[in-house]
């Protein structure tokens, strides 16, 4: 953003998203004629985009055999709609959120600190709350446990995928080894590419990395 001409504004990472909105807002109420704010924490756009594709992508690729699906909590976008169309087509369909544990803000608990960048914002969003009952479960997960799964399935399937995607696969790890899961057909997102969580503390293996 900042090749392009933008001035970028880097709030403390203890803040999570909240700080960087908040900081967002606040300069949005000083210069309301030269702003616009997209909102995508609370636009019913962002759900409506994915209860207009995802979940139809979804339903349509699976043959409308979908048992479950396990979404990564962050702006919530995805989880509203994805889960709205899913429901509606078969409300025996489970809803499965992951949030980090340091950061159990969904789960009921307070914002910390963690490192699983794209989830766990620090703050309920109104995308969560207008799909809110529509979830079956939350599941929590260690940063560690995040980073392992992406380098997982960077090793064994050739898909590199950031943090968020590591967590959404620890959870269905979880959850295919319970016996009402045994042979079920399980969907989960892989969110964007791992290229930009390689400066990420902890994301990449340096002990495999060779000097000479």
């Amino acid at each position: 953003m900042a090749a392009f001409g933008a001035t970028v504004v880097l709030t403390p990472a203890a803040e999570h998203t909240k700080g960087a909105r908040e900081r967002a807002l606040d300069y949005i109420a000083r210069n309301p004629s030269s702003t616009y704010f997209l909102n995508q924490h609370s636009n019913p756009a962002n759900g409506d985009f994915h209860y207009k594709s995802t979940g139809p992508e979804i339903w349509e690729q699976l043959n409308g055999s979908v048992d479950a699906i396990v979404l990564g909590l962050g702006t919530c976008g995805t989880f509203e709609g994805t889960s709205k169309y899913l429901k509606e087509k078969n409300p025996d369909v489970k809803v499965f959120g992951v949030e980090p544990l340091a950061s159990p803000v969904y789960s009921g608990g307070v914002a910390g600190a963690h490192h699983i960048t794209g989830i766990g914002p620090g703050f309920i969003t109104e995308n969560f709350k207008r799909g809110a009952e529509r979830l079956d479960e939350i599941i929590l997960v260690e940063d560690a446990k995040a980073f392992e799964w992406a380098r997982k399935i960077a090793q064994t399937e050739g898909i590199l995928v950031g943090p968020s995607s590591g967590a959404n696969l620890f959870a269905v790890d979880q959850i295919i080894h319970r016996p009402e899961f045994i042979g079920k057909r399980i969907a989960c997102i892989l969110c964007d590419t791992g290229e930009r969580y390689l400066s990420e503390e902890g994301f990449v293996d340096v002990s495999s990395i060779i000097k000479t």
